[in-house]
């Protein structure tokens, strides 16, 4: 076994080396490690759009507004009538719709691209986010779109 690792190590192709390692060697061209670092950030920022459009709805839900001088501060919950019940069940929507595809989302990364599905899940859960105020006055159309939302990112 300990003789086997130094030959794994010369056959490691130019795209697994370490980053020391990579400026060693000529095959490996000048801008490689900089088409690293933009896809890193690129996936860095794809994931932070992600976290944003995912609790949007739950930071609104809970941020009292001020409705004028001398009322009350109000919530998603005063402001649409909703019992505190109702309002769980429209903010677990989502997490229901991200639950529902985790698997199978896995499955399809055999067939299609981690990129093209990465793409399409800020595409389709930006949509849906875009589509919210929209749906609010609707209870049950909210909760149809945040369950979508949740789709999308699963």
């Amino acid at each position: 076994v300990g003789d086997t690792v130094p030959l794994l190590a010369q056959r490691m192709p130019a795209d697994n080396m370490n980053l020391q390692d990579a400026s060693a060697h000529e095959d490996v061209p000048a801008h490689y490690i900089r088409r690293r670092h933009l896809i890193v950030a690129l996936l860095m920022m794809g994931n932070f759009v992600s976290y944003c459009l995912r609790m949007s709805m739950s930071t609104a839900a809970q941020k009292p507004r001020k409705s004028g001088e001398g009322s009350e501060d109000e919530t998603l919950s005063t402001e649409f009538n909703w019992s505190d019940f109702q309002l769980g069940v429209a903010l677990g929507a989502f997490y229901a719709g991200y639950l529902f595809l985790q698997i199978p989302v896995k499955w399809m990364l055999r067939y299609i691209s981690a990129k093209h599905i990465f793409a399409l899940g800020i595409l389709g859960a930006s949509t849906m986010t875009l589509i919210t105020p929209i749906c609010a006055s609707q209870y049950w159309l909210l909760i149809l779109v945040r369950f979508c939302t949740g789709l999308a990112e699963g």
